[in-house]
């Protein structure tokens, strides 16, 4: 970036800069010595390739230029500087008959055109607009960069041991260019931290293009994926191009990919071996460069073992893989995430009470911070005043304390059976009994209680069938 940002230049009292280009001394003269009393701070040339060469070692601000000129013209001096994105706005003036010459370079990014003779009185006021035009510019330029920024990895917040170890692992593979595998529960940020890995890359100017594998039925998840050709099944009325293609020379994010059937598996693996994919109906390969970062809540080498996911395509994809602590193992990061939520959703008057905040110390988060932004947001939404107390929570944490924040079971079952057999069954009750807790709130509506739970639709059924769970129990 050529110009310092707007807040460094006021800073440091620094005139705005212009460069005047005219064949004729007594103009530029003229209009020097008109532009000092405004304090800007003026230079001139008579010559369009002495101008490039001075513009090579030195930042202006606005440039005023005739078109009329001997060797190259105004038009060709615009067009030069356009090539070389220079970012100076331009200012163009004509003389008699260049009038569609000045239009034309408006089309080529001049900001605007005076005509000969000058109006002192218009070019001052045509002056201050282009200038106002290229300092808001610059500011959004600066804003956007702070915001890439702030998605690379400050967005990421937590302190404890863990989190930061997660963390300075994806800062570190972030400037590399391999596949990589985020593991986690739902809602523990997986798609956070594929963003800011994508946007701390060398790609990071180029598309992310995120999909939820488990969100797409799968008759449709292929022409999804890879697009597909007019006429390529029943209603494919036209040509559609596919989540790879689109995220040439970027990013394509796969969550959930255990979600993806077998069947489809053995395409993502070409497109991931061979750097190419076809679209459907079609026999023609496409070239594709993007990367993939994959993200999944299940253990990918158990759904190997079971036959469920490709073994090869599992080590393509798992490069290096990236394991998200859930939020109970980041008690530490709670009050700061709370406090993120909060000045996310609400006014900076609005501020928690300690009741409501040691509450969350003594509940085990299933949902992890997706569910922890929800608690504050439906804290916000009932709230009457300022302070956020615990009577805002749910009645799940009202009852919560030190005596029961561990997961009450009866034990007297397990006297004469082993430790992983106990460990399954108190996990079985525990999800069995949490399924159906979700479904009773929601009257047995399977998508509202999957998308409370930060589960996929296919998923809960799965668990469901697996339970002996009806829907039609809850209704």
């Amino acid at each position: 970036m050529f110009f310092l940002s707007e807040d460094i230049r006021l800073m440091n009292n620094q005139p705005e800069r212009i460069l005047v280009l005219d064949d004729e001394e007594a103009i530029l003269r003229m209009i020097k010595k008109f532009l000092d009393n405004y304090g800007y701070e003026v230079y001139t040339k008579n010559d369009a390739e002495e101008a490039l060469g001075f513009l090579k070692f030195q930042n202006v601000d606005l440039i005023i230029v005739d078109l009329k000129m001997p060797g190259m013209s105004g038009l060709e001096f615009i067009n030069s500087l356009r090539e070389i994105k220079y970012p100076a706005e331009i200012l163009v003036v004509s003389g008699h008959g260049t009038v569609e010459i000045a239009v034309e370079a408006i089309k080529y990014g001049a900001f605007d055109f005076i005509e000969k003779p000058v109006n002192f009185e218009k070019l001052i006021v045509t002056i201050k607009n282009a200038l106002k035009k290229g300092q808001l510019e610059e500011r959004i330029e600066f804003l956007e960069t702070r915001v890439k920024n702030y998605f690379e990895f400050d967005s990421i917040i937590g302190v404890s041991d863990s989190f930061i170890k997660t963390k300075k692992l994806a800062e570190q593979i972030a400037k590399t260019d391999v596949n990589i595998l985020i593991s986690g529960e739902s809602g523990t940020g997986k798609e956070v931290f594929a963003r800011s890995i994508h946007n701390a890359s060398d790609r990071g100017d180029g598309p992310f293009v995120a999909i939820n594998c488990g969100a797409i039925p799968e008759n449709l998840l292929e022409a999804e994926l890879f697009g597909h050709e007019k006429g390529a099944f029943s209603g494919a009325i036209n040509k559609r191009i596919g989540h790879f293609e689109n995220a040439d020379n970027g990013t394509i994010f796969l969550d959930e990919v255990s979600e993806l059937p077998v069947s489809l598996q053995v395409k993502i693996l070409r497109a991931v071996q061979e750097k190419e994919i076809m679209r459907v109906g079609s026999s023609k390969a496409i070239n594709i460069d993007c990367r993939i970062i994959s993200a999944t809540n299940r253990v990918l080498e158990t759904e190997v073992a079971e036959g469920k996911f490709r073994e090869d395509l599992y080590y393509r994809l798992n490069v290096i893989e990236l394991k998200i602590p859930p939020l109970r193992d980041r008690i530490d990061d709670i009050p700061l995430l709370a406090k993120h939520f909060l000045r996310k959703h609400a006014n900076n008057d609005v501020v928690f009470e300690n009741d409501f905040l040691e509450a969350f110390n003594f509940y085990e988060w299933p949902g992890n911070v997706r569910e922890l932004e929800n608690i504050i947001q439906r804290a916000i939404a009932l709230l009457t005043g300022n302070n956020i107390t615990k009577d805002l929570l749910p009645d799940k944490f009202k009852s919560l304390n030190k005596e029961n924040h561990s997961y009450n079971t009866d034990t007297s079952d397990f006297d004469s059976v082993d430790f992983k057999k106990a460990q399954e069954k108190i996990n079985n009750e525990f999800e069995r009994d949490f399924i159906c807790k979700a479904m009773k709130r929601n009257h047995g509506n399977v998508m509202k209680s999957a998308d409370e739970m930060g589960l996929t639709r296919q998923t809960l059924h799965r668990t469901m069938k697996k339970y002996g769970i009806s829907s039609k129990d809850f209704k």
